[in-house]
């Protein structure tokens, strides 16, 4: 488990109780210090953010920083002459795609980055989309 001083990641010993609660009251007392960016783009909301965790499933750099997109939820009204209906839309398939990173520096690009791919895929539309998903869909989701 990690907190950050100046961007930093420090590394806590939270095997013991004191380091537990150490950890516990840093995140809650520093919450505005762990949104690294946020975007709204469209329905779209790109938040990059530090987890405090590892969240690395193998050998190698913690990955304690995470870019999630999000879509806002939409929904169409359908006029009948007895009744209204909402009609949900589906989100895309950006909607809870997510991106980890080591350290502050590479989540700040990777969100610049994501940020990025999502107003392309809005300017140029599916077809864009659909380029962006096929290489999405043949890499881990997990960076």
């Amino acid at each position: 488990m990690f907190i950050l001083i100046d961007h930093m990641p420090v590394a806590l010993d939270c095997s013991t109780e004191e380091g537990l609660e150490q950890w516990v009251r840093w995140m809650e007392a520093n919450r505005s210090l762990r949104l690294v960016a946020e975007d709204q783009i469209g329905p779209y909301w790109v938040s990059t953010v530090f987890l405090g965790l590892d969240e690395q499933w193998s050998q190698g750099s913690p990955n304690i920083f995470e870019t999630m997109i999000f879509e806002r939820d939409e929904s169409t009204c359908l006029l009948t002459d007895e009744s209204i209906e909402l009609i949900a839309h589906t989100k895309s398939d950006l909607h809870h795609l997510r991106w980890r990173y080591p350290t502050w520096e590479a989540a700040e690009q990777g969100h610049r980055n994501l940020t990025g791919m999502v107003r392309r895929t809005l300017r140029k539309g599916s077809e864009w989309w659909a380029f962006v998903n096929r290489i999405v869909k043949s890499k881990p989701i997990y960076r």
